[in-house]
C-alpha cells in the first residue's frame, strides 16, 4: 500500500509505455518508467553529443514509440527548440527532408532503414544523427560520417529508452557502449555472461 506521493521524486512514475511483444511470449506489456531512468538517459544524450540550447531538435518518433519521449526531452533539458513534424511529412520523404532543411534542424533520431532513402547533401544542417531501432550497415555509417557526427543508440522500453549511445568513430560498430546515468547492462549468451562476440541484453 505504497502512494505514489510518499516516494522520492526519482523514484515517481514518469510514464508509462508499451513493449513491441517481440521478446518473452510475444505479448505486449505495459512498463512503469520512473524519473530516475528517464533522468539519466537524457542527461547522458545531452553530454555525449555536447548539445546546447541552439540546437534545432526534430520532432520525428510517432506517438507510438517511446523514442518520441526521448525527443522532447533533449529539447526540454537544452532548452532548445523542438521541431515538430506532422503526418505528412513522416509518410512522404520530400515533405520530411524540405523540413528538416527548412527549419534547419541539427540534431534528428532515425533509423538506418530511413536514413538509406538520403544522401548529406539533402541535410546541409545537420550535425547530430543518433540511430537506432535496428543494426546500422558500415557503408551507410562511413558515407554520413564525412559530414555529421553518427551515434548509435541501443536500449529497451524497460531501460527508459535508452541503455547505451555509442559514437560511431569509423572503425567498428556497436552497441556495448557506457550505459546511462547509473544503469548497468550484462551481455548474456545461453543464460551465462558473454564474452567477446554476441549475446542477449
Amino acid at each position: 500500500d505504497i502512494r505514489i506521493d510518499d516516494l522520492p521524486v526519482n523514484q515517481q512514475l514518469a510514464y508509462i509505455a508499451h513493449t513491441s511483444g517481440s521478446t518473452g511470449n510475444g505479448k505486449s506489456k505495459g512498463v512503469a518508467v520512473d524519473h530516475a531512468g528517464l533522468l539519466g538517459a537524457m542527461q547522458t544524450h545531452i553530454d555525449v553529443m555536447e548539445l546546447t540550447q541552439e540546437e534545432l531538435i526534430l520532432q520525428f518518433a510517432g506517438q507510438e514509440f517511446d523514442a518520441i519521449i526521448m525527443e522532447m526531452m533533449l529539447a526540454f533539458g537544452t532548452g532548445s527548440c523542438l521541431v515538430i513534424s506532422d503526418i505528412q511529412d513522416r509518410y512522404q520523404l520530400n515533405n520530411l527532408s524540405s523540413l528538416i532543411r527548412s527549419q534547419k534542424i541539427s540534431t534528428m533520431i532515425f533509423t538506418p532503414k530511413l536514413l538509406e532513402e538520403y544522401e548529406p547533401h539533402d541535410f546541409p544542417c545537420i550535425n547530430n544523427i543518433v540511430l537506432t531501432g535496428e543494426a546500422c550497415a558500415k557503408p551507410l555509417l562511413d558515407k554520413w560520417r564525412e559530414s555529421v557526427s553518427i551515434y548509435i543508440g541501443y536500449g529497451l522500453v524497460e531501460t527508459s529508452i535508452a541503455l547505451t549511445l555509442t559514437p560511431y568513430d569509423g572503425n567498428h560498430i556497436s552497441i556495448a557502449g557506457k550505459p546511462m546515468g547509473s544503469m548497468r547492462y550484462w551481455l548474456m549468451n545461453e543464460g551465462v555472461l558473454a564474452g567477446i562476440g554476441r549475446g542477449e541484453v
